[in-house]
């Protein structure tokens, strides 16, 4: 209800009561004046005595995991509370916890709300206004209870077992070949000395033992670092969140990182957004979560071409382990710095997001031949299922 016919009515009443002296108008001016005192002190009480507390989630979480909160509102005062809106003011896509309730004197209401995360990055919570009036309607008050609480959703991980095959392994067998790598620290055997064999092959413990030469053996397949080169150059991407090659291409970078970590590799991440990140190769849960976090912040914002962040990083991981290109490009040039920043019997790994299906304004991309001469290239589009990607038929080893 609002207040401005009542105060008009009083205003009005008042002055024909004045001059005319009716007592009948007296009754309405003290009857509207009253109404309009005890809604107010109403409205002001419930307001000093309602308690609002809000349990938001901890996170991290990832894309596609259910959340819940837990809302209570309680009104401590002796005066009904007959309406009370709690306003979640959350920018989470898909989410509302908006509600209307009304209490009783010393009454108390509890309630919870699920929600589904859709979206990667960092939202907030909150923050949360309540509502509350008097019986009347007249007096509505609004009071911000609760500022928000931060959560970061981390992108979705995917299996993709295609990647790990033979060609990326840098074993005995390519020392042999005349292609010598720097191998990593993890031994799984001795075999016989090879004349190829480095010195600090030699096991010399199994030397002295058996008197001849023994070289050691490592698990290259685990113990070969990965470097992820993710490109976000602005105006590459194609596609509006959750549904986007941006998204695409983080989920996919995500997947590689979780994938050659879980094998006990060690990871290395870069990538040319706003500000270039640069994470070291390195093991364990520690690396996945940072990898996981910067990913999950990742946009299409970049202003150094992916050629040149390609040039300035491949060159010094050369021999060091395995890359994987994850790209919308459409240009060769940084094909052309794989190709040549790569070592001897090296296939760099390149994931290509097709971004014109996900905007139907831009023309399809014919592969040109080369890029499957130096790349074991995968390409993926819009609507793939992304948990099997070994299953695509246009995805190429």
């Amino acid at each position: 209800m609002s207040r401005a016919p009542l105060l008009a009515v009083l205003v009005v009443t008042g002055f024909f009561a004045f001059i005319n002296g009716v007592r009948a108008a007296y009754i309405v001016v003290y009857a509207i004046g009253l109404l309009l005192l005890l809604g107010a002190a109403w409205s002001w009480w419930t307001l000093r005595h309602i308690v609002f507390t809000r349990q938001a989630p901890s996170g991290p979480f990832t894309v596609g995991q259910v959340f819940e909160e837990q809302f209570t509102v309680e009104n401590r005062s002796s005066l009904p509370l007959p309406l009370c809106e709690v306003h979640d003011e959350s920018r989470l896509p898909g989410y509302q916890a908006s509600r209307a309730l009304s209490l009783g004197p010393r009454d108390r209401r509890s309630w919870g709300v699920r929600g589904r995360f859709t979206v990667r990055g960092r939202h907030t919570l909150g923050p949360t206004a309540l509502r509350i009036g008097d019986p009347f309607g007249l007096f509505p008050r609004s009071l911000r209870v609760s500022t928000g609480s931060s959560v970061l959703v981390l992108p979705p991980v995917h299996p993709v077992p295609g990647l790990w095959a033979p060609s990326g392994r840098a074993g005995p067998e390519s020392v042999r070949a005349g292609r010598p790598r720097d191998v990593p620290p993890n031994v799984s055997g001795v075999r016989e000395h090879d004349p190829a064999d480095g010195m600090n092959r030699i096991h010399w413990i199994s030397t002295a033992r058996r008197g001849r030469l023994m070289s050691r053996v490592f698990d290259a397949e685990e113990g070969a670092d990965v470097l992820i080169a993710l490109d976000l150059t602005a105006g590459v991407q194609a596609g509006t969140a959750p549904d986007s090659a941006l998204d695409y291409a983080v989920t996919l970078a995500a997947s590689v990182a979780h994938g050659a970590l879980e094998r006990g590799r060690a990871v290395a991440l870069v990538s040319n957004g706003r500000v270039l990140t640069v994470l070291p190769a390195a093991r364990g849960a520690a690396q996945e979560q940072r990898v996981l976090e910067h990913l999950a912040l990742a946009q299409d914002d970049g202003r150094l071409a992916f050629d040149a962040l390609l040039q300035r990083h491949l060159p010094p991981w050369r021999g060091r382990g395995s890359v994987v290109v994850v790209t919308c490009s459409r240009t060769s040039r940084w094909v052309e710095v794989v190709a040549t920043s790569s070592a001897a019997g090296e296939r760099a790994v390149a994931i290509y997001v097709d971004p014109a299906s996900f905007d139907r304004s831009q023309p399809v991309l014919r592969v040109p031949p080369q890029w499957r001469l130096v790349l074991d290239l995968w390409i993926v589009r819009r609507g793939d299922d992304l948990g099997h990607l070994e299953r695509l038929s246009h995805a190429a080893g």
